[in-house]
C-alpha cells in the first residue's frame, strides 16, 4: 500500500501532459486498484490539477506584468473616449469619432446689411388714337376731326393680350382712355359740341372702337387698319409716314382707338354727343370691306365724367403727345405761349425788386444829406 502510494505520489511534471499520459503512451495497463489506493490517487490527482492552475495563473501575471512594463517603456497612452449622453442639449456631444474637425462657429450677418431689392416691374408703352371733335357735319363745312396720339408707359397687365375677359379688358380700357383724357384739355382748348354758344368742355363722351396689340409694328392689313385710315381722312389734312405710323399703333406695344365728343357736362349735352359719336361710327364701318363687328371693341363703355374726376388704382408718371393734328375750331395750347408768360412775369418781378432796391436807397441817403 504504502508503495503504490508513493508511486502515485504528486510531483512537478516533466511534461505538460503529466505521468498518466506518459503511462498511457508506454501502452502498459493498469490493474484496478483498492478502495484505499483508489482514494489516495484521487486525492494525488486533484492536488495535481490545482498545481497546474496555479501555475496558469502565474503565467498569466507574469505575461500581464510584461506587457504593462512594454508598455510604460513604449509611452503608450490609449485615451478613454468620454461618456456621450445622448440627451445633451450640446451639439458638440454628437461627434463620437476623435478625429473629427471641431465645429465652426459662424459670424452673424450685420444689421446693416440690406437685402437684394426686387427688380422694377417691366413697362410698355400704351397709345390712345383719339379722334375727337364734332362728329356732325355743319352747314358749308363737312366733319373735321382732330386726331391727337398719347402715349404712356404701363405695367405689362395693362396689354391687351393680358385681358382674359371682356370685363376686363374694359376696365383695362377705361384706365388708359381715363388717364390720357387729362392731357387732351392740356393741348388744345375745346368746346362744348351740343351747346348753341360757345361753352368750354368739361367732359368728353368716349366710344371706343378698338384696343388690341400692336407690338410696334401697327395694325395688320386688313379691315381694321382701314377703318382707321378712313377716320384719318376725317382730319383733312396732310400725313406723314411717322405720323401715320403712330396713329397705326407702330409706336406702341398696345392701342386704343376711339371718338370721343367734348361737352359741357350736362346730361343733356351728354346725350346728344353720343348719339352724335354712334352715327359716325355706324357710317364708316359698312364702307369698310370685309370689316366684321366681331373684329372690334364696340361693346367697351365709358362712363362720361368730368376730366380728372376720377383717380385710377395706377397711372404712369406722364405722357408723350406723338401725333397733334387740331381742327380749325379747336384753340391750341402753345408751350411757347405758357413759356414766355413766365418770361413776362419773371421781368416784372425783377422790375419790382428793382424799384424797391432804389427805393432803400434813397432812404438810407436822406439822413446823411
Amino acid at each position: 500500500m504504502a508503495d503504490s502510494a508513493q508511486h502515485v505520489a504528486p510531483r512537478r511534471p516533466s511534461s505538460p501532459r503529466g505521468p498518466l499520459a506518459s503511462d498511457n503512451e508506454s501502452g502498459h495497463a493498469h490493474a484496478p486498484l483498492s478502495s484505499d489506493t483508489s482514494s489516495a490517487g484521487s486525492s494525488s490527482f486533484y492536488s495535481a490539477q490545482s498545481y497546474i492552475f496555479e501555475d496558469d495563473s502565474e503565467a498569466r501575471a507574469a505575461e500581464q506584468a510584461c506587457l504593462q512594463a512594454l508598455a510604460e517603456h513604449l509611452s503608450i497612452r490609449t485615451p478613454t473616449p468620454p461618456e456621450v449622453s445622448r440627451w445633451s442639449s450640446d451639439s458638440s456631444d454628437y461627434n463620437e469619432s476623435p478625429a473629427a474637425p471641431a465645429p465652426v462657429r459662424m459670424a452673424r450677418p450685420a444689421r446693416f446689411m440690406s437685402m437684394a431689392e426686387p427688380e422694377p416691374e417691366r413697362k410698355f408703352p400704351i397709345a390712345t388714337t383719339t379722334f375727337v371733335g364734332n362728329p356732325r357735319p355743319r352747314v358749308g363745312h363737312p366733319t373735321q376731326l382732330s386726331c391727337v396720339v398719347f402715349v404712356s408707359s404701363w405695367p405689362e397687365g395693362y396689354l391687351p393680350e393680358n385681358c382674359h375677359t371682356r370685363t376686363q379688358k374694359s376696365i383695362m380700357c377705361n384706365a388708359v382712355i381715363r388717364f390720357h383724357e387729362e392731357c387732351l384739355i392740356q393741348v388744345a382748348e375745346w368746346s362744348c359740341v351740343a351747346c348753341s354758344e360757345p361753352t368750354p368742355a368739361e367732359a368728353f363722351v368716349h366710344r371706343p372702337i378698338l384696343f388690341t396689340r400692336t407690338g410696334l409694328d401697327g395694325l395688320e392689313d386688313g379691315p381694321r387698319r382701314g377703318l382707321i385710315m378712313r377716320f384719318g381722312q376725317l382730319t383733312r389734312s396732310r400725313w406723314n409716314y411717322p405720323d401715320m405710323n403712330a396713329t397705326l399703333g407702330g409706336a406702341a406695344e398696345g392701342q386704343a382707338f376711339e371718338v370721343a365728343v367734348p361737352i359741357c357736362g350736362k346730361n343733356a349735352c351728354d346725350e346728344t354727343a353720343r348719339l352724335m359719336a354712334n352715327e359716325l361710327i355706324n357710317s364708316i364701318i359698312p364702307s369698310v370691306p370685309r370689316l366684321r363687328m366681331k373684329m372690334l371693341d364696340i361693346e367697351i363703355a365709358v362712363p362720361t365724367q368730368r376730366v380728372g374726376a376720377i383717380e385710377g388704382t395706377w397711372e404712369p408718371e406722364s405722357a408723350d403727345v406723338l401725333v397733334l393734328k387740331l381742327a380749325p375750331d379747336c384753340v391750341p395750347l402753345e408751350a411757347e405761349e405758357v413759356a414766355e408768360t413766365d418770361q413776362d412775369d419773371d421781368a416784372a418781378e425783377q422790375a419790382d425788386e428793382g424799384e424797391e432796391t432804389e427805393g432803400e436807397a434813397s432812404a438810407a441817403a436822406a439822413p446823411e444829406a
